[in-house]
């Protein structure tokens, strides 16, 4: 069973060449492929269909609505037919992914999938938090070494 990574690639291609983008954001595209979670790798699950209306009912309810959060109206309709547009009614290869991907692009929900993506680890967090903070210690320890020093020569004199 080929990779996240290879499917990405494959999905980025046919982005290109299929449904004509110009440029492909890798990580919002990674985001939404892994959130489609085992179905990419179905032969089935891994296409929609257009001709299936129920289909499109349910990438409409359940990927659209409950994943989005967009409220249910006919602009999600419109919006599923311009992107199944841009894909090509005919084309064999309507990925799932690229399909999910262009939908977040057409309704301008990027930030639903990229809040999930970040290229920095908890740990790589964690150190720049203690690098702030020390620096901020060290600004705090200068000013109370000099207040202290100032009020002990003070109560020496």
């Amino acid at each position: 069973m080929p990779k996240l990574d290879e499917y990405i690639v494959k999905y980025e291609e046919a982005l290109l060449t299929k449904a004509k983008v110009k440029s492909v954001d890798s990580k919002l595209l990674y985001a939404v492929t892994k959130a489609c979670g085992p179905s990419i790798y179905r032969r089935d699950a891994s296409t929609v269909s257009f001709s299936d209306k129920k289909e499109i009912e349910r990438v409409k309810k359940s990927f659209l609505i409950k994943r989005l959060g967009l409220k249910d109206g006919q602009y999600l309709d419109t919006g599923i037919n311009a992107v199944a547009q841009q894909i090509g009614i005919r084309n064999r290869n309507k990925y799932r992914a690229m399909f999910y991907y262009l939908l977040v692009e057409h309704f301008n929900a990027r930030s639903v999938f990229m809040k999930e993506v970040t290229d920095e680890k908890p740990i790589d967090k964690l150190a720049s938090f203690g690098e702030a903070f020390i620096e901020t210690q060290k600004s705090i320890d200068s000013e109370i070494r000099v207040a202290t020093d100032k009020n002990f020569g003070d109560l020496l004199l």
